[in-house]
């Protein structure tokens, strides 16, 4: 089970499941940017680089990335960090006492690292899909949770 884990965590899942209706195109107006949290932004004019994701709770932090991957890794979480992870658990629930904010991968506006970082009034971006392929440990970030954008620095 442990190697099947491991080869099922470095898979992405699909945009979208299922078909379009007939004649309909994946664009803008179907709201997609928003359900699915999409795209990284990078210009070539800025060192800046955004990510887009969820809005999922309220508010905005800065600090460092801390990628954790397992329970097993909670230890390298301080005070003040930005958690950066692939999808939380109820296991996770008491990093969000004393994290800054935090980036999810996987999620939606009513999934369980949502309603627990409203809960904690958490700054929170969920649904990034690239969160924790593209954020570095240790890299500075910004969470807007009001917008679902993270700044990587």
């Amino acid at each position: 089970r442990k190697v099947e884990r491991q080869r099922f965590m470095g898979v992405l899942p699909p945009r979208l499941l299922g078909t379009l209706p007939k004649g309909q195109k994946i664009t803008d107006e179907l709201g997609l940017t928003n359900i699915s949290g999409d795209t990284l932004e990078n210009s070539s004019h800025e060192p800046t680089r955004i990510l887009r994701g969820i809005a999922a709770s309220r508010g905005s932090a800065t600090g460092p990335a801390r990628l954790v991957r397992a329970p097993d890794e909670f230890e390298k979480v301080s005070p003040g960090d930005i958690l950066v992870c692939t999808s939380t658990s109820p296991t996770w629930t008491p990093l969000f006492a004393s994290i800054g904010g935090l980036v999810s991968d996987s999620g939606g506006a009513l999934s369980h690292t949502a309603i627990v970082a409203r809960e904690y009034s958490l700054p929170a971006v969920v649904g990034a899909k690239q969160g924790s392929s593209t954020i570095r440990d240790g890299q500075i970030v910004t969470v807007e949770g009001d917008t679902g954008v993270v700044i990587l620095r």
